[in-house]
């Protein structure tokens, strides 16, 4: 799932009903998008969909699960708008 970097408006847009996208994990699940202006370095918040189960999980605004330079993981945010992805870092 290669792209260009995570966009927090498009994000908001998608939440919000005014884009088409679906939002989720690099690994691929989906994510449910609550908030987008929490205090501190996660500002984003949302609910992750594993199937039978979901669990919490914040993000940078940049849709990163780990603030460390040049880190990816599977937990980053991963924009898909009618197939063009669009990814943290």
């Amino acid at each position: 799932m290669e792209g260009t970097n995570f966009d927090i408006n498009t994000a908001r847009e998608i939440t919000g009903g005014v884009t088409n996208g679906t939002i989720r994990t690099r690994d691929g699940f989906p994510v449910r998008l609550l908030a987008f202006n929490i205090k501190g370095r996660y500002p984003i918040a949302g609910v992750v969909d594993l199937g039978e189960e979901e669990y919490v999980r914040s993000w940078t605004e940049d849709g990163k699960a780990d603030l460390r330079p040049n880190v990816k993981t599977l937990y980053d945010l991963v924009i898909d708008n009618g197939g063009a992805q669009v990814q943290a870092g």
